[in-house]
Parts: C-alpha cells; sequence; structure tokens
C-alpha cells in the first residue's frame, strides 16, 4: 500500500481517504472541555467580582442616603417659631407615640428595641415653613404646631419614620443591618456637647 499525503492507495489504484481516529477525537473532546471549563471559571469569577462591586456600591448609596435622611430630620431637633419664648412652654411635657419627653426636651429614645437597634424620637415647632419626614408641612403661618417624628428599624431591616397623624410608616433607607444612636450631652451650658451616651435617660434628655 502507497501513501500519498493522507490520502491511501490500495493495489487497485483507488484512492481512499483518511478520517480522525476514535482516540484522536476523545483527545480532542477532552482538550476542548477542558478550555470551556477555564472560560467558565473566568466567566463566573467576573460575575462574583461584578456582583460583589453592585452590592458595595448599594451598601454605600445606603449609607449616604440614610445619613442624609437622618442629618435633615435630626436638623429639625428643637426648632421653635418663637426663639425669645420659654422652651419648657413650647415643648412641654409629653408622650406622644410613646417618646415620654420630658419637659423642655426635644430628643427622646429607647435603646435596642428591635434587637440591637434604637428608637429616635425629636420634637420641633413649624409654622408652614418646614416639613415632617414623611413630606406634611407643619403648621400653617400664623398657627404653630409641634411635630413628633419616630425614627426606627424594623425587622425587615428598614429605617421607618411615624408621625403621629398617620399611622402608616413610612420607609426611609432599606438594608439597616443596625440603628444605634449616640447623644451628646452639654453638662456645663456652653452650648457643646462635652459628654455622650447610648441610653438617655429622662434627667438627661432637656442636656441634648
Amino acid at each position: 500500500m502507497l501513501r500519498h499525503r493522507g490520502t491511501a492507495v490500495n493495489g487497485s489504484g483507488h484512492r481512499r481517504e483518511r478520517g480522525f481516529s476514535l482516540v484522536e477525537l476523545m483527545v480532542a473532546m477532552v482538550v476542548g472541555l477542558l478550555l470551556l471549563a477555564g472560560v467558565l471559571q473566568i466567566l463566573l469569577a467576573n460575575r462574583e467580582a461584578f456582583d460583589a462591586q453592585r452590592g458595595r456600591g448599594h451598601l454605600q448609596e445606603n449609607a449616604r442616603l440614610a445619613s442624609f435622611m437622618l442629618e435633615n430630620v435630626v436638623a429639625h431637633a428643637g426648632f421653635r417659631t418663637d426663639l425669645t419664648g420659654d422652651p419648657e412652654q413650647a415643648f412641654r411635657a409629653d408622650d406622644t407615640l410613646g417618646a415620654n419627653f420630658q419637659r423642655a426636651a426635644v430628643i427622646s429614645g429607647r435603646s435596642n428595641t428591635q434587637g440591637q437597634s434604637d428608637t429616635l424620637f425629636i420634637r420641633f415647632q413649624g409654622e408652614g415653613g418646614v416639613h415632617n419626614c414623611q413630606g406634611a408641612v407643619v403648621g400653617q403661618p400664623g398657627d404653630a404646631e409641634t411635630s413628633v417624628i419616630q425614627l426606627y428599624v424594623n425587622t425587615q431591616a428598614t429605617l421607618l419614620c411615624r408621625v403621629p397623624d398617620n399611622i402608616i410608616p413610612q420607609p426611609l433607607v432599606e438594608g439597616v443591618d443596625r440603628f444605634e444612636v449616640r447623644y451628646g450631652l452639654d453638662t456645663n451650658d456652653d452650648n457643646s456637647a462635652n459628654r455622650y451616651v447610648s441610653d438617655l435617660t429622662a434627667a438627661q434628655a432637656a442636656q441634648v
């Protein structure tokens, strides 16, 4: 038998084409599967890295949003329409929403009300120029109104805002693992905090 460039020639002069053997096909399939497995591992690693980066971005965005919302809400605490008036007359003892506000106190809170998360209460006055955390106008021009806001985290890890006029709380930020409040106290009447506590007593509330 004579061979010529991959074509077998038998004694009768007819040419017979040669294909791949079974062993060659199996080797080629194994190599192909190994290459495919490597490509899949790269794709899965890239997908995991993308999901992790997206998750971090979502957490960072939630943190920024939570910080913005809390700063905006807490900044209203203690606002009075009559700055020359007596704070004890403007903010009397009150237990709206279970806040247990002491006389002249504009901040109240309870620790570990939902797991390790706290509950924060604030109050302020308005004559139509300010809004509560649900977007409602507080008071009307010439008719001052005191608003109470409750901030807390529910079992679905969502930071909620609640006001007395609406029993349905307003979701503010999702994915809040823990809401912990530390209160700055002014114990020497110099208008600056010189002590911080996590559990606020009734006597300390007026010093916040």
